[in-house]
């Protein structure tokens, strides 16, 4: 073929696919001659020193230097010549090029935890936690020993005399005393400002009640027969220990078993006979409403102010509208001729309520059993208001108000001590009031409050506002599970 007849864009084509490969050259290899001298000692260590200086074999650059437009060729070259240049700045620089190692920050500069940039901290700051750290650790200790104080004081005071007890061992749980005898029982020594005949009143019923069946803590007496033991002007009482754990309200299998210990509470306190002082009865239920009511009133036509801002006042005042209708529907409830009837059984039919349902009251046994502790303020009441401050407690814990919640508690009940048309009618009055906001408006409106402890019970305020709109859709729901007619307007 007579490549003088191609195209010169073809001739160039074909010169470059004929080429030899780029490692060999250009030059044709020829063997050196067997007479020819080795290269000198100077030449040797002068090829020596060229290699070092350009990092690069000499057939590598007349490679480069055939085709300068290699991309392969050049990337690779340079690259391999970056990365020994790199590898030996890393681990073969002198030992005077190396970074000095970095002094330590001052106190002074150093930055607190929790803060997005770097902030100085002050001397004085500094000195500041320092002295709050000593001083939480000096209480502590303080703490520790008016504990040890107390305990001391308590077990060489006269109590073990008063009772005519050994007493072994003194244990603070909480705000009571764990009091070890010499037999092995525990009573919980209790401080208290109950008068002696309220006392006394809440011994006889419960030794009464436990003679009947009912597993209650009784209380410890002395010799002549008294349940409480005065000491330096203070009194306490001893009740036995119970062992167990908190009722947790979130758990409706715990609150249906609560609702059974109140049944058998209400049922077995109706065959009582106490002699004595009586504490005062909880019947006028209506007249303890109304006044609640006429405060709710009187706050929302004053337009009194509580210094709330702007989110928080629109929502208070819609809130009150809602809880004035709550509240006269109760009042209505109140005044059906069932919820009379129910109020007239109860007061013939007197049973002794707990009126104080919360989850430290409520001891939960290993096998699932509630028990009624702290009895301060039992008295005759209607049953139902002991219910329906179970019922509102557990919707409150849960955080939703829903009938499912109140449908295992009133059954557990109802196996135990049957309700009737009446008592439900109780209970759905006592529930539609709203009876956590006014507590909260009418402590924020003690003149004894601290603004501390008003600026503290605005969240609280603000979870009771919110609850309004919940307990409204409940009760539309829990009305239809009742039978009833309001009266005509």
């Amino acid at each position: 073929m007579d490549k003088s007849q191609l195209p010169p864009w073809l001739k160039s084509l074909w010169r470059e696919l004929t080429k030899p490969p780029a490692m060999l050259g250009t030059t044709k290899m020829s063997a050196a001659p067997r007479s020819a001298p080795k290269n000198t000692e100077k030449e040797r260590v002068a090829a020596e020193e060229d290699t070092e200086e350009h990092h690069v074999p000499s057939w590598r650059a007349a490679a480069y230097a055939e085709s300068p437009t290699d991309p392969f060729l050049q990337k690779r070259m340079w690259g391999t010549e970056q990365r020994v240049k790199r590898i030996a700045q890393r681990y073969f620089h002198s030992r005077q090029q190396q970074k000095p190692a970095s002094k330590p920050r001052p106190k002074s500069l150093q930055t607190r935890r929790g803060f997005k940039t770097a902030r100085p901290v002050a001397a004085a700051e500094v000195t500041t936690s320092a002295r709050r750290a000593e001083a939480r650790k000096s209480d502590a200790t303080l703490i520790a020993t008016l504990r040890r104080k107390e305990e001391d004081t308590l077990l060489s005071s006269p109590l073990s005399d008063a009772y005519g007890q050994d007493i072994v061992r003194m244990t603070q749980v909480a705000n009571i005393w764990r009091m070890e005898l010499a037999d092995g029982s525990a009573y919980a020594l209790k401080k208290t400002s109950m008068q002696p005949e309220r006392i006394t009143f809440m011994a006889d019923a419960l030794d009464q009640l436990s003679r009947s069946g009912l597993k209650v803590p009784t209380l410890l007496r002395t010799p002549v027969g008294k349940p409480f033991v005065t000491e330096r002007s203070a009194r306490y009482y001893a009740a036995r220990f119970m062992q167990g754990k908190p009722a947790r309200f979130e758990n409706v299998i715990e609150v249906g078993a609560v609702a059974r210990a109140l049944a058998r509470l209400h049922q077995m306190s109706q065959n009582l006979h106490l002699s004595g002082y009586e504490p005062p009865a909880v019947y006028q239920l209506e007249d303890l409403l109304e006044q609640r009511a006429t405060f709710l009133q009187q706050f929302s036509a004053n337009k009194t102010s509580l210094d709330l801002n702007e989110t928080v006042q629109p929502r208070l005042d819609e809130a009150l509208t809602l809880a004035l209708t709550h509240a006269q529907e109760a009042l209505s409830l109140f005044s059906l001729p069932a919820a009379q009837d129910a109020l007239k059984s109860a007061r013939q039919q007197r049973a002794l309520c707990h009126l104080d349902v919360t989850p430290r009251n409520v001891i939960i046994h290993p096998e699932g059993r509630a028990q009624l502790i702290d009895f301060d303020r039992m008295t005759y009441a209607p049953p139902a208001l002991d219910l329906a401050h179970l019922l509102r407690r557990a919707m409150q814990a849960t955080g939703t108000w829903s009938s499912e919640i109140t449908v295992g508690p009133l059954l557990a009940y109802n196996r135990i001590r049957p309700l009737h048309q009446g008592e439900y009618v109780l209970i759905e009055a006592l529930l539609t009031f709203p009876h956590r906001l006014y507590r909260i408006l009418a402590s924020l409106m003690d003149e004894r409050m601290t603004e501390a402890q008003r600026t503290a019970a605005l969240p609280t305020l603000t979870r009771a506002i919110d609850e309004e709109a919940k307990r409204h859709a409940f009760l539309e729901t829990y009305a239809r599970q009742v039978t009833r007619r309001l009266p005509a307007p």
